[in-house]
């Protein structure tokens, strides 16, 4: 969509003073799916990261907390009754467990969060641009550095964009680093941070 706005200043750019009543319609059309794409990119999103918090919950009941039962076991003798401080054992064991899940999840919640900034960012960006068009269509504005300067800022932003397979790539690698070694979770959190900094600063 981004890129049709800056065809339409092109196209502005090299048409005559004349602009016919079509144009303005086109551009209303243009805002419209502009509008539609940016729901779409962020209802998309939303589901990624929602898919994502349901695979570490799976890792946690699945893997995490089998990690920690085994830990437990094996910090005491064979013989051990765990039966006989089986409630202090367990309230250790939730404790735990809880921490690591709310790190993680929380950790996902951050990047989430971040991302729509960024969307919503870069829409409000190409609805300023969609605007100026549009008012210079319906003013039939004739001075070339009002043109140029709103050209030059449709293209600015040709370039602002999220790649949704990457972001989704970096979270299950999160997770998988997450699984292999609970202890540097964080470390798996801060790469995390940095891999989603560089996908909105690109």
């Amino acid at each position: 969509m981004k890129k049709i706005i800056v065809a339409c200043f092109a196209l502005f750019l090299t048409s005559c003073a004349s602009i016919p009543a079509e144009s303005v319609i086109l551009a209303d059309a243009v805002v419209t799916e502009g509008r539609r794409m940016h729901e779409l990119n962020i209802s998309l999103l939303n589901k990624i990261f929602t898919d994502k918090r349901l695979l570490i919950d799976e890792f946690i009941k699945n893997k995490f907390t089998q990690d920690v039962i085994t830990n437990y076991k094996a910090k005491y003798a064979a013989d051990y009754d765990f039966n006989k401080d089986f409630a202090f054992h367990m309230e250790l064991a939730v404790e735990e467990i809880t921490a690591q899940r709310n790190l993680m999840q929380s950790a996902l919640e951050t990047q989430r969060i971040k991302l729509i900034e960024k969307l919503n960012k870069d829409f409000m960006a190409y609805e300023q641009a969609s605007n100026s068009l549009r008012l210079l269509l319906q003013s039939s504005v004739d001075l070339d550095r009002e043109r140029r300067a709103a050209l030059d800022k449709a293209n600015s932003l040709t370039g602002n964009h999220i790649d949704f397979d990457k972001v989704e790539s970096d979270i299950d690698n999160f997770i998988l680093k997450a699984g292999e070694n609970a202890a540097n979770t964080m470390q798996s959190v801060n790469e995390l941070n940095t891999n989603i900094n560089q996908l909105i600063n690109k």
